[in-house]
């Protein structure tokens, strides 16, 4: 399952149930194998399900986003480093030409690696990105992991470069710095008691109200479409809710659907990647019943979390989103941003500059700001 790399791969024998192949090999100083590949089709289920159970496991790492990714041009690659026969590490990496004259290649990991970051199997995989990198034309590898900011020093140790946020930028970064993460912690009464008193108010109106809440299904796409037009490809309902691990929600209302979100669950916890709602119907509070629905659910996977989402990269009480995920309690969570792994230094140069020019366009343009 892991695939055989170029000249610079190694062989160890078959150790390991992913082959014997591999990218890089080493042997620890107790004795022990490890190796690094590509992993292959048939290695899918073993990487999706060291993802999922891992504590730094997030749903934009799992192997079908990448397939989700591929529809728009990009090309993914799953890099997993093995220790005596398991996965220890992985990374899930979007690959894309940066023109079409020449066959320099842009990496983007988003919310990758899965990996403890002082670990020896994180450093193991920086290497083995370097020389995939090498074969593939990489100039630089982008990676935004959801680690407390304090953790970005080991990023910087293992020879990344801190981004600055685009202060002009909703998000500050292409994945957002900062989210809305709620504790469940103790339970769903404990949850519902650390809300704000108006957001438990409006909870009860919502459910008071004649909403009713249902999962959704396929055939509920086309509803749901209406209201978040860039959730509805049958591609991502396959990505999302394989396994049991994602859940449409769907507020209706006198048999009309007039709110949907959509909640994954994945290693430690559970992410709310797309919520909406119809305004003519905004008096019955469709989205707050369904972010309490997706707390519900959350709480039932026995998730020690679940985001809400991202938040500006600067806090405002002015700021509507900020306010309305602030009532289900605390949750401002800040990462430590982007991080480049540069592959080739002139390139990368040329590279940075072209993109600087462009967030100053969409600076003047508007786009995005807060």
């Amino acid at each position: 399952m892991l695939r055989c790399g170029p000249a610079s791969a190694a062989r160890s024998g078959g150790v390991g149930r992913m082959g014997a192949g591999a990218i890089r090999a080493w042997r620890g100083g107790d004795g022990s194998a490890w190796r690094a590949g590509l992993v292959e089709e048939e290695g899918r289920r073993a990487y999706d399900a060291f993802v999922r159970a891992s504590p730094r496991g997030h749903p934009l790492q799992l192997w079908s986003w990448g397939e989700v990714k591929r529809a728009d041009g990009w090309t993914p690659l799953r890099l997993a480093v093995e220790h005596d026969g398991g996965i220890a590490a992985a990374i899930g990496i979007l690959e894309k030409p940066l023109s079409r004259a020449t066959r320099l290649r842009f990496w983007f990991a988003p919310r990758g690696p899965v990996a403890h970051p002082a670990g020896p199997a994180a450093a193991r995989l920086w290497e083995a990105v370097g020389t995939l990198a090498l074969s593939r034309g990489a100039v630089v590898l982008r990676c935004d992991p959801e680690w407390p900011p304090q953790e970005g020093r080991l990023l910087c140790a293992a020879g990344l470069l801190p981004l600055p946020p685009h202060a002009g930028w909703y998000l500050g970064a292409l994945q957002p710095l900062r989210v809305w993460r709620i504790s469940l912690q103790g339970g769903l009464d404990a949850v519902f008691s650390r809300f704000e008193p108006h957001t438990r108010q409006d909870v009860r109106r919502a459910l008071k109200k004649g909403l009713r809440l249902r999962e959704g299904t396929l055939a509920d796409l086309p509803a749901f479409h209406a209201l978040e037009r860039a959730a509805a490809e049958r591609k991502l309902w396959r990505a999302w809710n394989e396994g049991g691990d994602g859940r449409l929600l769907l507020a209706e209302y006198e048999g009309r659907v007039v709110g949907g979100a959509w909640f994954l669950a994945c290693g430690r916890g559970c992410w709310g990647q797309f919520a909406a709602a119809d305004l003519a119907y905004r008096r019955l509070l469709p989205t707050v019943a369904l972010y309490w629905a997706g707390l519900n659910w959350a709480v039932e996977r026995r998730c020690a979390f679940c985001d809400f989402g991202g938040i500006g990269h600067r806090p405002d009480a002015a700021d509507g989103l900020w306010a309305f995920k602030k009532g289900f309690g605390p949750g401002d969570t800040r990462f430590c941003g982007e991080h480049d792994l540069v592959f080739q230094p002139v390139a990368y140069r040329a590279f940075r500059l072209a993109e600087e020019a462009r967030w100053a366009w969409y600076g003047r343009r508007g786009h995005g700001r807060s």
